[in-house]
């Protein structure tokens, strides 16, 4: 790749660090990226890709400072090790100022603009190569798929960086938080986890990736599901504010390090957001464009999503959950399906019009009927 101003050829790493690089990527303005194999190549439509750089590192500062008035707590997590990293980074970063995260990418951002095309390039064309070791939020993958068979689970992830792609993967990781969720752990046990929305690919559009993190993270309205099951309620959630010509995105929620804890994924998606809008198609404009549907499919969506024991409507928003995202993406006959069974289910329920199952399945019989119209 020739050197110039407005280029820059960035190394992309496996795992979820690469999600990161992709993430801090989609809230460039001004810029065309795409991927080559083990690199992305980004390039200015006018002016310096350095100067663009600087400015996504500018956005992230505003990102972390947003996110902490409203989720208070630490700035960025750390386990007992990952501290350790922190503070050489802030050493190298603020030796007189005061060591906050915030600051750090405020000061990287101004360091940033100086840089020439043979700085980038040594800065972020290989991966592996410097003297910052990775914290445990950077690849917190790696701790979960030690734990499996014929593994000892205590193998190490030496990797180190320098201390521009740290900053990289730091921007990008703040960038993807969109908040805090109830994650269910198995055997009865909730945890908080930080909910992190990453782009699977760069597409022809990166920017509207960042427009479903900015929905997210408002609040109220469409903002944060309440939980995270079943996976189908989850891409209807998102399906529901995202932008028509949407890319696919990963929902991943991470257990936050601390104490001599690592970071660790809760769980992982996949939502193919583009295909499952482009089949939904009109089935799904009927709703989106209705205030009313709109607001019944949140509250049965909620009503699935929300961790429950024993608690009949929840089941029943699961299932009638599943078999409308069956039927959106369906003809006529996966349609009927779901609104003959949610008229039945209502008409054995019709006494019980003051329990929460009712009103599940009156919810789920409304918008079986909304989506059946031709």
């Amino acid at each position: 790749m020739v050197l110039d101003e407005r280029s820059v050829r960035i190394a992309l790493p496996l795992g979820v660090a690469r999600y990161y690089v992709l993430t801090f990527i989609s809230f460039l303005d001004g810029v065309e990226a795409a991927i080559y194999g083990d690199h992305v190549d980004v390039r200015t439509v006018a002016g310096s890709v350095a100067e663009r750089l600087a400015e996504g590192m500018s956005v992230a500062a505003r990102a972390l400072k947003k996110y902490n008035e409203r989720w208070k707590g630490v700035e960025v997590p750390a386990s007992g090790n990952d501290k350790k990293i922190f503070v050489s980074l802030m050493r190298h970063l603020l030796p007189s100022e005061e060591g906050t995260f915030f600051n750090a990418l405020v000061a990287y951002s101004r360091r940033l603009r100086g840089y020439r095309p043979q700085d980038l390039a040594a800065s972020f064309s290989r991966f592996g190569e410097g003297d910052f070791s990775l914290p445990s939020i950077f690849k917190p993958e790696h701790y979960a798929l030690s734990r499996v068979p014929f593994m000892r689970g205590k193998e190490r992830y030496d990797v180190k960086v320098n201390l521009d792609y740290f900053m990289l993967l730091l921007a990008g990781y703040v960038l993807s938080r969109v908040g805090r969720v109830m994650y269910e752990a198995g055997g009865g046990r909730r945890e908080w986890h930080t909910l992190h929305v990453l782009p699977y690919d760069l597409g022809a559009s990166p920017t509207r990736f960042s427009e479903i993190v900015k929905c997210l993270s408002q609040e109220g309205g469409w903002s944060l599901p309440p939980g995270l099951n079943p996976e189908e309620a989850c891409m209807l959630w998102l399906a529901m504010t995202a932008p028509d010509d949407a890319p696919d995105v990963i929902l991943m929620s991470m257990k936050d390090p601390r104490g001599t804890e690592a970071a660790k994924i809760g769980v992982s998606y996949y939502l193919p957001l583009k295909s499952f809008i482009a089949k939904s198609g009109r089935a799904l404009m009927k709703i989106r464009k209705d205030e009313r549907m709109a607001d019944l499919l949140r509250r049965l969506l909620q009503k699935a999503l929300k961790p429950a024991v024993a608690d009949k409507a929840h089941d029943r928003a699961v299932e009638l959950v599943k078999l409308l995202f069956i039927a959106l993406q369906g003809g006529e006959l996966e349609r009927a399906e779901l609104l003959l069974r949610a008229s039945r289910i209502e008409a054995m329920k019709v006494s019980e019009e003051k329990k929460d199952e009712y009103w599940v399945v009156h919810w789920g019989r409304v918008l079986a009927e909304k989506i059946a119209q031709r």
